[in-house]
């Protein structure tokens, strides 16, 4: 090993991590910056910025996928607010703690598995819920209007034609 790139008296242990400066102690990295003049920021190499923005995106897509998965579309959720059933249910107490209890839980995914598997009525409250996700799956699709029917009247004005002598 060779000698502190800063006091020059002792054996360098470390390394700076912003200019890799050897020193020996955190007296002599306190001091380092006034020997090399480096602003102590770590500079990050063109494949350090890649690999952490591939971590980013990476990142985004992975919580864009699970919030899609889990999303309810406003149509479920209508299904399962006017259901008189759910509503009914959620008026007990216990039913209420449980659920704020999974909610509250960083785990939520494990809680709700426990909770269905620990208690049965809250397994059917849950199997009920997802009957209606299901049912509701897609929004029933409207009937178009019949077309107008030959009436004699212009559908763009609204006018009855005339006869032309």
């Amino acid at each position: 090993m060779s000698e502190c790139r800063v006091c020059g008296d002792a054996k360098w242990k470390y390394k700076t991590p912003c200019c890799k400066t050897r020193y020996c102690t955190a007296e002599c990295y306190k001091n380092h910056f006034e020997v090399c003049g480096c602003s102590g920021e770590r500079k990050e190499t063109e494949e350090e910025r890649q690999k952490r923005t591939l971590a980013i995106k990476e990142d985004v897509l992975r919580e864009r996928e699970v919030t899609d998965a889990l999303t309810v579309a406003s149509y479920q959720l209508e299904s399962i607010t006017k259901d008189p059933s759910v509503r009914n249910q959620l008026k007990d107490p216990r039913l209420q703690s449980l659920i704020k209890a999974i909610d509250g839980n960083l785990d939520r995914e494990s809680a709700l598995d426990a909770a269905v598997e620990a208690t049965p009525e809250f397994a059917a409250f849950y199997n009920h819920i997802a009957h209606l996700l299901l049912a509701t799956d897609r929004p029933a699709k409207r009937r178009r209007a019949d077309p107008p029917q030959a009436s004699g009247i212009d559908v763009v004005s609204g006018t009855a034609p005339t006869d032309h002598i």
